[in-house]
């Protein structure tokens, strides 16, 4: 199976001046998936999980309930599968980091003390990824080109607190 949905939590401050804001925050999202397959003749099952964590700064522009912002963040990508034997514990394959802008649309639904925010994005990141452990854990030889630009499509639900 292929990792085609992601989800996580994103946690995050914003100054907003009139028409402009600007935020800080950090997110993390993550999803695990199945492989099944056969290496030599003998078949192997496993689990295997992927994590990205960002660390972003982000501008914002508003108009009424309705805005769209940019910003540049620092994403770290995590592949881990399990180790034979412990429950809890797992084994880090791979660990990919880099730069990525993130654009996005603002949909404001306010409130007295809290307000409901829509916000689909596209994160580009600036380099690719690198996945060869996880190639080499599937017994992939010669390792195919593991480079990925794991450019990500979502939407962020946020509740924003304070006076709107």
């Amino acid at each position: 199976e292929k990792f085609t949905s992601l989800h996580g939590l994103e946690i995050g401050v914003r100054y907003r001046i009139g028409s402009a804001g600007f935020e800080a925050s950090w997110s993390s999202i993550n999803n695990s998936t199945d492989v099944f397959g056969a290496i030599n003749g003998a078949n192997f099952s496993k689990k295997y999980w992927l994590s990205l964590t960002e660390y972003a700064l982000h501008a914002e522009s508003y108009f009424s309930y309705f805005g769209f912002g940019a910003g540049l963040g620092y994403r770290t990508a995590r592949m881990k599968t399990d180790i034979p034997g412990s429950r809890r514990k797992k084994q880090e394959l791979d660990v990919s980091s880099g730069y990525n802008g993130k654009l996005y649309l603002i949909f404001q639904i306010p409130g007295d003390n809290v307000a409901l925010v829509l916000k689909p994005y596209v994160q580009i990141p600036f380099s690719k990824l690198q996945f060869e452990g996880f190639a080499e854990q599937l017994g992939l030889n010669p390792v195919p080109d593991s480079n990925d630009d794991f450019r990500v499509f979502g939407l962020s639900i946020l509740l924003y607190n304070g006076k709107q």
